[in-house]
């Protein structure tokens, strides 16, 4: 969370303590909540476990949702290197899989404390926590530990783990291997320049990094005769404003289209009635012809616009004056383009499962373009791709993510990996649109029938 705030430290430097401890603190303090609940109200251990779980699975969805919204290290997230056990996405979505993760993680507390109450060695005399570090030093051997401890505590709660995981990752394993990946006929060319922020912000490299983007879009590929249906390009990776009458703009990024063929590619664009500042996606066709946009309707706080920006101390105005506000948009993200519905979004609106696919639309695919170089190389690009991947397996609908730095991807409809470019890695993806597949009970039962907005 500090490191954007590094891009222009002089400016920004005084936002840090906020960055440190007023953001983690608003994440952290209501998840207290439950604790306390389940502290003051819950004697029975198994009733706690179930009553933890719930109750911060709620905690997280509200904070996930509301004022203003940002559900990033969701637990259900944890089980990204597993892709067996994240098949169970397809069934109840990211905070099922979150109330999964925290229940089993609340059984295995019920194991701990049993194996501390019925234990007759040093462990008797230890903490749950001590025990469990103990555990972690191999200074206690877990299967002579085993066989001491009461069955209805410590054994019932280890069978239900064991039955559990096995379940869910059997589960997995036969969604997999009975459905290998398959693929359409579309072809695609992703495009990554790897553009380290303080160069995409400088504006004297801005013809520099348009024509990085144009080369790479041109560049011979390494699969026979390669002649994509879509060129796509990261978010607001064309580094002018655009609007109606960009022409020489246009002529160049129409240079890049292929025949019959659209480009998509984020821009920043002024709305030419209203004068309104859009974070875009822009569709080029051959010609140079604005197709059609979409406007990011999912904005920032702090970043894409100010919260309560009247109510802002004089002495942050400079802050708040460098942030300029972009409107929120209005149109359909879902576009059609030679016969294949794409569900169109930009940077972290992905991260909010089933708010971008709509009950009566029937999707080909996700394609979501983002720039995580304001992050650098921190741990968020790898985290913000395990977060959209699991778009895919929840919606049955594969996925091409396109970023200026981080990684970008494509997943099929289970969330396989296609193919990838990793971050600080200049180059294109050339693949085929893999399949999608019919609707996931996620889909159907929590999104279309119940009308659960996640």
């Amino acid at each position: 969370m500090v490191y954007p705030l590094t891009i222009d430290l002089n400016l920004h430097c005084v936002l840090i303590p906020f960055a440190l401890i007023a953001i983690p603190t608003y994440l952290a303090v209501p998840l207290l909540l439950p604790v306390y609940i389940t502290k003051k109200f819950c004697e029975n251990v198994w009733i706690s476990a179930f009553v933890f779980a719930t109750l911060t699975c709620l905690v997280m969805y509200l904070q996930g949702h509301y004022a203003p919204g940002f559900p990033w290290a969701l637990p259900g997230y944890v089980w990204g290197h597993n892709l067996n056990l994240m098949q169970g996405l397809s069934i109840w979505g990211i905070y099922g899989q979150t109330f999964f993760t925290l229940l089993m993680g609340s059984i295995f507390g019920v194991f701990i404390v049993g194996l501390k109450d019925n234990s007759t060695s040093e462990a008797e005399e230890l903490s749950e926590i001590e025990v469990l570090e103990k555990f972690r030093r191999s200074e206690i051997n877990f299967s002579e530990e085993l066989k001491k401890v009461d069955f209805k505590k410590s054994g019932l709660s280890f069978t239900i783990l064991l039955v559990s995981f096995s379940s869910l990752s059997v589960f997995g394993n036969i969604r997999l291997s009975e459905n290998p990946m398959k693929y359409t006929s579309y072809k695609i060319r992703c495009v990554q320049g790897s553009i380290h922020q303080k160069n995409k912000m400088n504006r004297n490299l801005s013809a520099h990094n348009l024509n990085l983007y144009l080369n790479l879009s041109q560049m011979k590929s390494e699969r026979d005769n390669w002649n994509p249906d879509f060129v796509i390009w990261p978010e607001a990776s064309v580094p002018y404003l655009f609007t109606d009458k960009s022409k020489t703009l246009t002529e160049k990024l129409a240079g890049v289209v292929p025949p019959d063929g659209y480009l998509l590619t984020g821009a920043v664009r002024k709305d030419s009635v209203s004068g309104d500042i859009y974070n875009s996606v822009i569709v080029l066709n051959e010609f140079g012809k604005n197709v059609t946009n979409y406007d990011k309707k999912h904005l920032v706080p702090f970043g894409e616009y100010i919260p309560f920006r009247r109510f802002i101390p004089d002495v942050f105005a400079p802050i708040a004056n460098s942030i300029g506000d972009f409107a929120v948009g209005k149109n359909s993200n879902v576009i059609d383009l030679k016969g294949v519905k794409m569900a169109l979004t930009v940077c972290y609106e992905a991260i909010f499962p089933g708010e971008f696919i709509s009950s009566d639309s029937d999707i080909d695919v996700i394609v979501n373009i983002t720039n995580d170089a304001w992050f650098g190389h921190t741990s968020e690009p790898a985290q913000h791709l395990n977060i959209v991947r699991a778009r895919a397996i929840e919606e049955g609908v594969p996925l091409i993510r396109v970023t200026n730095f981080g990684i970008s991807a494509v997943f099929d409809a289970y969330g396989r990996k296609v193919d990838f470019l990793r971050t600080d890695e200049v180059g294109v993806i050339d693949c085929y649109i893999p399949k999608k597949i019919e609707k996931t009970f996620f889909r159907k039962f929590f999104m279309d029938k119940m009308k659960l907005k996640q």
